[in-house]
Formats: C-alpha cells, sequence, structure tokens
C-alpha cells in the first residue's frame, strides 16, 4: 500500500481505475492515447480530483522544467485531515520526496499515481479540443460519449486503461493568454458499475519553460535512485522498473544535477 498524502482516498481509487494492466490488452492498437497530443509540452498545470465523499480530494500542481525534471506539489483531504507533500523528478534518474511516508517497494506509485491521472485530463482536452490549446479563444462545452475506444495512460512503471463506454462532460475555457481552466465530469465502469469523478484544473504554456532552482535546499527530503530492477518473487525474478531509497549526501539541487551527470558520462564512457 502507498503510505503518502491521503493513502486511503488514494488507495481506494487507484485500485479501482490505475491497477497495472497488460500492455498488450486486446484492442489496445485502438486505444486513446495522448502522446502525440498538441496538449502535450505544459510548462506547469494544476489537477484536483474529487471523488465520493464530497469533501475529500487530491490536488497536485505541476512544474514542467523538461522531459526529465517535475516537481508535483501534492495536497489531500481525507475527512478532517488535509495533507501536503512534494515529489520531484530529477533527470529522469532520481526521485525527491519531501513530506511523505513511502512504503519501499511502492515508493514510485506517489509519481505515477499524479502523473497517471494528468495523462488522462491531457486525452480528455484532446478528445475535446483536437486543434489544440491555440484554437481556444472562449469557452466550449464539453459532452464525449465513447462506446469503442478505451483510453490508455502511462509512464515508463505503470499503465491503466479506461475501457469504454465513458463519458465527459463539462467546460473547458481561456482563462488568459498561456493559461487555459478546465471543469469535467468522467463517468466510466469497474466491473459493470458507473464510476464518476470530478476533474478541475488548470493547463499553462508560457514563452519559456520554467527552471528548477539548483540552489534549493534538499536536506531533508528522501532520495530515490531510479530505475530497471529485479524483484524476486515466489520462485521466479520479475523485471520491473522502480525507485530505491539512498541517503541524501549533498545539500542542493544543482549538486545532485551534477552527480547525474557524472555519472551518465561515466556510464557512457
Amino acid at each position: 500500500m502507498i503510505k503518502h498524502p491521503g493513502m486511503h482516498f488514494a488507495a481506494g481509487f487507484l485500485a479501482l481505475t490505475l491497477a497495472r494492466v497488460a500492455a498488450a490488452a486486446n484492442g489496445a492498437d485502438q486505444d486513446i492515447c495522448a502522446a502525440a497530443s498538441p496538449w502535450q509540452g505544459a510548462h506547469a498545470a494544476d489537477l484536483r480530483l474529487q471523488w465520493s465523499e464530497p469533501r475529500d480530494y487530491m490536488r497536485w500542481t505541476f512544474t514542467f522544467a523538461s522531459d526529465q525534471d517535475l516537481l508535483i506539489e501534492t495536497e489531500s483531504r481525507e475527512g478532517d485531515e488535509v495533507e501536503r507533500g512534494k515529489i520531484m523528478l530529477v533527470g529522469g534518474r532520481a526521485m525527491l520526496t519531501q513530506g511523505l511516508e513511502l512504503e519501499p517497494q511502492y515508493a514510485i506509485d506517489a509519481m505515477d499515481s499524479p502523473i497517471l491521472m494528468y495523462d488522462l485530463v491531457i486525452s480528455l482536452l484532446d478528445q475535446a479540443i483536437p486543434e489544440g490549446p491555440e484554437h481556444l479563444l472562449g469557452e466550449r462545452s464539453v459532452a464525449i460519449t465513447e462506446t469503442n475506444r478505451a483510453i490508455r495512460v502511462a509512464t515508463p512503471s505503470a499503465s491503466g486503461r479506461y475501457e469504454a463506454p465513458w463519458t465527459a462532460s463539462g467546460t473547458i475555457r481561456r482563462a488568459d493568454a498561456v493559461t487555459v481552466a478546465y471543469s469535467m465530469s468522467f463517468t466510466f465502469d469497474v466491473e459493470d458499475q458507473p464510476q464518476t469523478i470530478m476533474l478541475d484544473g488548470t493547463w499553462r504554456k508560457g514563452a519559456q519553460a520554467p527552471v528548477l532552482d539548483e540552489h534549493m535546499n534538499i536536506e531533508g527530503w528522501t532520495l530515490y535512485g531510479l530505475g530497471a530492477k529485479a524483484i524476486r518473487q515466489e520462485n521466479a525474478t520479475i523485471f520491473d522498473y522502480g525507485a530505491d531509497a539512498s541517503p541524501v549526501l549533498i545539500r542542493t539541487l544543482g549538486e545532485l544535477q551534477g552527480a547525474i551527470e557524472r555519472a551518465e558520462r561515466s556510464a557512457d564512457r
């Protein structure tokens, strides 16, 4: 089980929607996938997910510095408890967390979960406005009913499919020159039972990508190395992509970035 802000709320939701699935699922070649969407390439985004309990929610704020560098600020409410934390992807090779208590074997799920949900939002935005965000000038209504194609979401370490039939409704509007705001209701079936989630947030792309502060103090953060690893399970070896914790022996983000660059240069020799 993942231990992080909103762990029970998140675990229940993910068990229903984002369980790991085989990549070769039937009809996968017909799935909706937003990998090549014009909605890719945002510099920042905000996503608030609300499930069945009216007061419970999860919220993620994304800062996309590059394909390999990402900051996610998390906030969740479960009952009367509000918890916050941060997750950072550095150079595609390391994950840093602050304020999160994670089970070591499933630590990477803390990063996979928000990215998979963001991937779903990008897929829905792409289906609503396939020509891309630059063509949105005012406000558009969303009313999509899909009876044949599933939505496929994936990271290097996890994947999932929202099977058809599914529906999406709501609004997408231009908030300012670089920001799009959305509010959508997404309904899909889980074991023949309809489930509905509310997705609210913003998508933003400015003139230049943000830069993560190399002087950021990362002492007190938890550091995980990312990569392929072998897991022994019931007399079998399973190869997976995951995160392994290691002590933080450096003080700043820039020092970590430098260490990753040196390790990559050494590996290329």
